[in-house]
């Protein structure tokens, strides 16, 4: 079984079925006319090519191919029996959120908007979770420090801390919510991909909002 699904114009996912067992292959833009691929396994376990691609296909057929041969097992790594009973926990609130209908798509991205925009009253600070696409190579010691570090300065970075504006509607069918963040270092305004971001303080009461909300935009 082999499902291909688009999710927007940066990013692909395909299911790859091979003795029982189901991989997801996530192909994804870094933002550099790159492409990067990542195999994930029913667990969340990842393994990631450090090395982009020069087009989507080219990735996907390199992911596809690993898993023939190497074999799919080679990708799926142990369950954390330990996050279970947190991960119930969540995947109810998540249905509570969005009712049993909790497939991502515009329908239920905007009425997780709605849910956001209702509990989320006192300005809050954001960072990032991990590296945004555009940089990821450069995060991983492939590409040039010194331009990373200049492009830093005019692009968002998962370093960065952000006051959070104003949450955006997505802007296509399958897409994030958009936040609208300011710089806190330079006063940049930027609209960056909400499951990107979490809150800076940990102990923050929106900290669950923001982590849950990536999750199912991440898993569902």
């Amino acid at each position: 079984m082999e499902t291909v699904t688009k999710l927007n114009n940066s990013e692909i996912r395909k299911e790859v079925q091979r003795d029982g067992i189901i991989v997801r292959i996530d192909v994804y833009s870094n933002g550099e006319e790159g492409w990067l691929v990542e195999i994930v396994d029913e667990y969340w376990n990842s393994t990631c090519w450090n090395e982009p691609f020069k087009s989507a296909q080219e990735a996907l057929e390199a992911g596809i191919k690993a898993i023939d041969t190497e074999g799919i097992q080679t990708f799926v790594g142990p369950p954390d029996e330990a996050n279970d009973n947190d991960m119930d926990k969540q995947d109810k609130r998540i249905h509570e959120i969005l009712g049993s209908a909790c497939d991502r798509n515009r329908e239920s991205t905007c009425k997780y908007l709605k849910h956001l925009r209702k509990n989320i009253k006192e300005p809050c600070n954001l960072t990032g979770i991990e590296d945004f696409p555009w940089e990821e190579p450069y995060a991983m010691g492939n590409w040039d420090k010194k331009e990373y570090e200049k492009l830093k300065k005019e692009k968002p970075s998962y370093t960065d801390k952000y006051l959070l504006m104003e949450l955006l509607e997505p802007e296509s069918e399958d897409d994030d919510i958009l936040a609208k963040v300011k710089r806190i270092s330079d006063q940049k305004v930027f609209e960056i991909g909400l499951s990107w971001l979490e809150c800076v303080d940990s102990k923050s009461k929106y900290c669950q909002l923001f982590d849950d909300y990536a999750v199912w935009q991440t898993n569902y």
